[in-house]
């Protein structure tokens, strides 16, 4: 037999009780009513000055300990180019870029100066690649396709680093 607790019910009834104990403490309701006190609860007298100090849990909802995802940077590549031959990102510690190719051919995405290289990016297929760690100076890097054959003019572009 297994025991399963509602989460739900139980934090309906912390949150109404909490607001009981809060309206009593603030004298909204007659002495006592809504006391949920010690003595109350030993069968002793209340008195309007017996009351329960609500304990409020710090965090009610789970909290994730890693960071928030980051939304990359989407451009696309096609057999005449990148979508995009100027990329402007913000300055932090990690950025993403997702790279998707639109052409027939394969397409590669490459930064020289940071040690990326995609590799091959087949027709229709996506790669992701981060920029970790980046010098706090470094003010723009280039990004070129390194696939044979692909135009050194219409496959470069430039990242902006603010």
């Amino acid at each position: 037999m297994s025991f399963s607790v509602n989460f739900c019910a139980i934090f309906a009834l912390i949150l109404v009780t909490g607001l009981l104990l809060a309206v009593d403490s603030l004298g909204g309701i007659n002495a006592g009513s809504a006391s949920l006190s010690l003595a109350a609860q030993n069968g002793d007298a209340l008195s309007a000055s017996d009351s329960c100090v609500p304990v409020v849990p710090a965090v009610l909802f789970p909290v994730s300990a890693t960071d928030p995802t980051e939304t990359p940077i989407e451009i696309t590549v096609n057999d005449s180019g990148f979508s995009l031959n100027e990329l402007d990102m913000a300055q932090s510690s990690m950025r993403t870029i997702k790279i998707t190719n639109m052409g027939a051919d394969s397409h590669s995405f490459v930064i020289d100066k940071l040690g990326i290289d995609s590799g091959a990016i087949l027709s229709g297929q996506t790669k992701t690649v981060v920029l970790e760690n980046l010098m706090p100076d470094l003010q723009s890097v280039d990004f070129y396709s390194g696939i044979v054959g692909d135009r050194a003019d219409k496959f470069r572009g430039t990242i902006i680093i603010n």
